[in-house]
């Protein structure tokens, strides 16, 4: 079976690289946010678009979603369960509640799998034993963390409740606190998978993932972004208005300010868990495509009354010159 709705959201084909991935989502998201689009299905649109691209950019979830589409979260855990149950020993990364084997270690290779199956998602076990820690990624827009807005995310039923409810899914709405950034990780306890025979379940591990935005770059918790400057600004000086997540502020150029000079603007940028990260501003000095009579005249004024060379402060082998 053809399973291609996640690639028809972003618009690339099966077969396509983890590049293109990435660029079909920057592409998509941008067009789709809600804060830009006017679509009324904008919201909506946005979500298959970050739920596509969770899965997709994975190539690990993006193997299992070619093979059984969208059960693949259900055919993970199935495969996972029947991984547990091969009487081998589990590394302790996996998080069994800390136990380094399973409860059916031994005794697995001479039972019958499908029976051990059955009677785990139908709730005859033996013993208590504490559920899984669940790991995914929550993608998010710089926006969403910038005004920490509440996100809903799906996971499957079986994850925090009895194994016999596996199928489906439930919902859980997850508030962004400070101090989080691209990488970081947050903590849901109890929201993990469902313990068995009356065991604790595990917590929900979600690792902050940030969609590029087309103002500023996140390094941590500080933005960096660039302005354009006209060169009369950058020779002369001037007050510029510049964007910040809180809105516009003013930026003074000093005269003299040349091309990729970069600026701090203390506490503009994310929220840590004391005080704020900071925003970069980097100018580039743009030179006007066409000019004015007026304008060409006084540039060739400018030319003939300065005796600046921009180009004296470089050696010939610096300049690329043959000796």
């Amino acid at each position: 079976m053809k399973h291609d709705k996640y690639y028809t959201i972003l618009g690339v084909s099966q077969d396509c690289s983890a590049d293109e991935i990435q660029r079909a989502f920057r592409t998509c998201a941008r067009r789709y946010h809600p804060d830009v689009c006017r679509d009324p299905d904008a919201e909506e649109r946005f979500k298959e678009i970050n739920e596509a691209y969770r899965v997709l950019s994975d190539p690990q979830h993006r193997k299992l979603y070619d093979r059984y589409g969208e059960n693949w979260e259900q055919a993970q855990a199935f495969e996972e369960a029947q991984e547990g149950f091969s009487g081998r020993s589990r590394d302790s990364s996996h998080d069994w509640g800390g136990r380094s084997e399973f409860f059916y270690q031994g005794g697995a290779e001479t039972e019958d799998i499908n029976e051990i199956l059955r009677n785990l998602f139908s709730g005859e076990v033996h013993g208590d034993h504490p559920g899984r820690t669940i790991r995914a990624d929550l993608h998010l827009t710089l926006n969403d963390l910038l005004y920490k807005r509440t996100q809903k995310i799906s996971i499957a039923a079986g994850a925090g409740s009895e194994y016999s409810q596996r199928a489906g899914t439930r919902t859980i709405d997850v508030k962004i606190p400070d101090g989080v950034s691209e990488g970081s990780v947050i903590r849901l306890k109890g929201q993990g998978e469902a313990g068995i025979g009356g065991g604790p379940p595990g917590d929900l591990l979600l690792t902050i993932k940030i969609a590029p935005d087309n103002r500023f770059r996140v390094d941590g918790f500080d933005l960096e972004s660039e302005v354009a400057i006209a060169p009369w600004e950058a020779a002369l000086g001037a007050k510029i208005d510049v964007a910040t997540p809180e809105g516009r502020a003013r930026l003074t150029i000093p005269a003299g300010t040349g091309s990729n000079r970069r600026f701090r603007m203390k506490g503009k940028g994310l929220a840590k868990k004391s005080g704020n990260g900071d925003l970069y501003v980097r100018v580039r000095v743009d030179v006007p495509k066409t000019l004015s009579a007026e304008e060409k005249e006084l540039f060739e004024k400018l030319s003939r009354v300065s005796d600046y060379d921009p180009r004296q402060q470089y050696t010939d082998a610096e300049m690329g010159y043959a000796a």
